[in-house]
């Protein structure tokens, strides 16, 4: 079973094109049950850029006003900037810099 299922679910219902690149070792799964949603890292240490997947239907999500797809620049000393918050895969995809 897929970590992201394990931790949160299939009724987030991960795109196929974000479960493509981590099939082809683009992206690391690092879903964690604190967390509110599945997410993956461009690093398999769960630095660099990690985009959290929140559930398809806003009505759905621990937050309706959260967007989908959540961008993150994390580091080793903890800090996180936000790069793409909002519903637009292709955009966030775009934001990990991954191809």
């Amino acid at each position: 079973m897929e970590l992201w299922i394990q931790e949160h679910g299939e009724e987030y219902d991960i795109p196929a094109e974000i479960l493509a690149l981590v099939k082809a070792g683009k992206l690391f799964d690092q879903s964690w049950h604190n967390d509110a949603c599945p997410s993956f890292s461009t690093q398999s240490d769960g630095y660099g850029r990690r985009i959290f997947v929140e559930m398809p239907k806003a009505e759905n999500r621990e937050n309706p006003d959260w967007p989908r797809y959540n961008v993150m620049d994390d580091d080793e000393t903890g800090r996180s900037d936000t790069v793409y918050y909002g519903d637009d895969l292709a955009a966030a995809i775009a934001a990990l810099g991954v191809k």
